[in-house]
């Protein structure tokens, strides 16, 4: 710690703490809001945090991220974020897919966990600006999705690059439809393990 009296504690809490601190830095380096507590080194660091013109971020595979942090890191670098790849990450929700929804409008690459996510969450994603502008777009852990997700991705129309990997819930009918309904020229599609898969539905892809 720095000596200011925000660090300590036992270690419990993990994210939680982080996040508490994070936001308190960040109230401390805003010109609004001055506090006596920042101290000029953790001031700086988050300006330089905050200021970071990311364009590309993974945390792929790293399953201790909560989904508060990544909402919270999200509305901060967000706007300017390209290709991020959060597969692997299976604590994030839906909060944090409609964070990512309101503050990732740039993106173009898209990569997510889809074991706490619902079938709505992603179609609302897949339904707004981003129908428009995501060119690949990868859910692993799909069992919870279904008819709403393969009827909004259907209707992408800058898809390329589709990875739908475990949906064990997609029916083959909203599959065919799905194969019928496509508006997008997708070179890449992987929908592996796809428990509704059949014949028809793969002759009309």
């Amino acid at each position: 710690g720095d000596g200011d009296g925000d660090g300590g504690g036992d270690g419990n809490g993990g994210g939680d703490d982080a996040l508490a601190a994070f936001s308190k830095v960040r109230r401390a380096s805003s010109p609004m809001e001055p506090t006596a507590a920042a101290t000029p080194a953790r001031a700086a660091a988050a300006r330089r945090y905050l200021m970071l013109p990311l364009e590309v971020l993974s945390t792929n595979h790293v399953p201790g991220l909560s989904s508060n942090a990544m909402s919270f890191l999200l509305g901060a670098v967000g706007p300017t974020l390209v290709d991020l790849d959060l597969d692997g990450c299976w604590k994030l929700d839906d909060p944090c897919l409609d964070s990512l929804r309101t503050h990732c409008s740039a993106l173009r690459s898209l990569a997510v966990d889809g074991a706490s996510l619902t079938d709505g969450a992603v179609a609302r994603l897949c339904l707004g600006p981003h129908a428009r502008t995501l060119v690949s777009f990868s859910v692993s852990f799909c069992e919870g999705l279904g008819t709403a997700t393969l009827a909004a991705v259907a209707g992408m129309t800058a898809l390329r690059r589709l990875r739908l990997r475990k949906g064990v819930e997609f029916a083959a009918e909203d599959l065919e439809r799905f194969a019928e309904r496509l508006r997008c020229p997708i070179t890449h599609l992987d929908l592996s393990e796809a428990g509704g898969l059949n014949d028809t539905a793969l002759l009309r892809l």
